[in-house]
Formats: C-alpha cells, structure tokens, sequence
C-alpha cells in the first residue's frame, strides 16, 4: 500500500504543486513522502529546479540587506516658501 501510494504522489507533483511546496520544503516542513516525490520532481524539471534556486537565492539576499540596512530615512518633506493657508 505505501508503494502504491508513493507513487501515486510523484505521478500528481506537478510543476504547479511543486512550487507551492517550495517554502515548506526549504523550512523542512514536508513529510518524507513528499520530500521524495518533490525532490523526485526536481531531477526531472529544470524549469522548477532554477525556480527553486531563485527562491533561495532571493532569500539570501532579503537577509543580506535586512542584516546590513541601516534605520529607514525620515520622511522628507520640503519647506514652502509660501504660506498656501494664507494666501502669501
């Protein structure tokens, strides 16, 4: 029965459903069945296995800047020479 069934799974992994495992997959979130049937689609697909890469790669690179960004500037806003309420 587990046969039949792991195989059922890697049949239904799709490129769609692939990529909506991709963050559960990377937070270690799977189970082993569907570990295997979404690394088992990975060998397969170069098009979800770039996208998974550009995923990560996009990851580290929010990390990078959240790590080194300093505080957000203050809001600028620019004096008027004029005073537009009252009319000078």
């Amino acid at each position: 029965m587990t046969r039949r069934r792991k195989r059922t799974t890697q049949r239904r992994l799709n490129c769609r459903k692939a990529t909506s495992l991709i963050a559960a997959y990377l937070a270690g979130e799977l189970d082993p069945l569907q570990t295997v049937a979404f690394e088992n689609h990975l060998r397969d697909c170069a098009d979800c296995l770039a996208f998974l890469n550009t995923y990560k790669k996009t990851i580290e690179l929010a990390q990078a800047f959240l790590k080194h960004s300093t505080a957000a500037p203050k809001p600028y806003r620019p004096r008027c020479p004029v005073d537009i309420e009252a009319g000078r």
